[in-house]
């Protein structure tokens, strides 16, 4: 019975893909369907007194990666002997408050709170483009150097870099029995839609379901992250990473949930359990955020991989297929 139901979840979800493909890159959304009232401390103008990191007046490379560590390392990373001579580092420390470069970890939305706090700091002195990984990129993606090694700055858009594709997840995930956590994060999802203006994505009482690509590594160009405007990312971080582990103050927007209401689902919200979860929305909503994508995002195209990536005959290891494939790609939504 399990896997029945898993196969008929499939089946919708690719369904559902190859009617949305097509459209993704152009695609309009719909206006939210409610509005939040973000509190003044969410607002860019009262950030913490921890958001103090200084950017150069002019980026060393086109390329800037951005690693989101606790206390795997310190300092410099050990991979970054491996970055390609077009890719430099910026990299926040997550121990002392008091020192410079400073981001709160479990509080404060693990790898979200890092890459939503470069984005607020810097929005307005952001390099070309910037990668945003995990503390050790390799764990998600074994070619993770390669792929590095082989971007084309001048023309990326939006990737992931990751290999992993998840084809379809709901917000059950979050609710069985040992853990029922379902209304609460996906308040949390319908919140950090709503502070990039992408609410409508999701309809009231529509039960979550993405795609995507595992992990929140990717790469972007500063023109795609300053399509959002500065508060959006300073409102997102405030949910994902205020503090307190709380993406959502108040009762829940029950009739917006697809869950009917229930005491017995308002769990605290205030532990660090929670803030696992709720700050994952970061993860499995980049690539509507970033990447102008549907929540039942594509794999990546053949045109998406030749535009973000040097051809494979160019640089060994590229996910791009060879420079004839490329350069005569008639359909770029197309997979080969």
């Amino acid at each position: 019975m399990r896997w029945t139901s898993w196969m008929l979840h499939l089946l919708w979800t690719m369904l559902t893909y190859f009617n949305s493909r097509n459209q993704a890159n152009a695609r309009e959304f719909p206006p939210p369907s409610n509005k939040i009232n973000f509190p003044p401390a969410a607002s860019c103008e009262n950030l913490p007194k921890y958001f103090q990191s200084v950017a150069p007046s002019k980026w060393p490379t086109p390329v800037v990666i951005i690693p989101a560590n606790f206390k795997t390392w310190t300092g410099t990373p050990p991979w970054a002997n491996q970055l390609p001579p077009f890719a430099s580092l910026f990299v926040y420390q997550r121990t002392d408050q008091g020192a410079p470069n400073y981001s709160p970890n479990h509080q404060g939305g693990y790898e979200a709170g890092v890459h939503l706090q470069f984005l607020a700091e810097h929005w307005n002195n952001l390099p070309d483009v910037m990668v945003f990984t995990q503390q050790s990129p390799e764990e998600h993606n074994p070619d993770f150097f390669r792929w590095l090694g082989c971007l084309r700055p001048e023309t990326l858009d939006y990737t992931s870099l990751n290999s992993l594709y998840i084809p379809f997840r709901d917000i059950d995930l979050f609710h069985h029995k040992s853990r029922k956590l379902g209304a609460v994060v996906e308040q949390c999802w319908r919140n950090v839609l709503h502070a990039f203006q992408v609410g409508g994505v999701l309809k009231p009482r529509e039960k979550p379901r993405v795609s995507l690509y595992c992990c929140a590594q990717f790469a972007v160009s500063r023109q795609l992250v300053q399509r959002h405007v500065r508060e959006s990312y300073c409102q997102a971080r405030w949910l994902l990473a205020n503090g307190v582990g709380n993406c959502h103050f108040g009762d829940l927007d029950w009739p917006t949930l697809s869950f009917e209401r229930n005491d017995s689902l308002i769990v605290p919200r205030d532990s660090s359990t929670f803030n696992k979860h709720t700050s994952g929305a970061w993860e499995h909503l980049i690539h509507v955020i970033m990447g102008n994508q549907p929540l039942l995002g594509h794999t990546r195209t053949t045109g998406e991989n030749c535009r973000n990536f040097l051809p494979s005959d160019q640089c060994p290891g590229s996910p791009a297929n060879s420079t004839a494939v490329c350069d005569n790609l008639k359909d770029p939504t197309e997979v080969i």
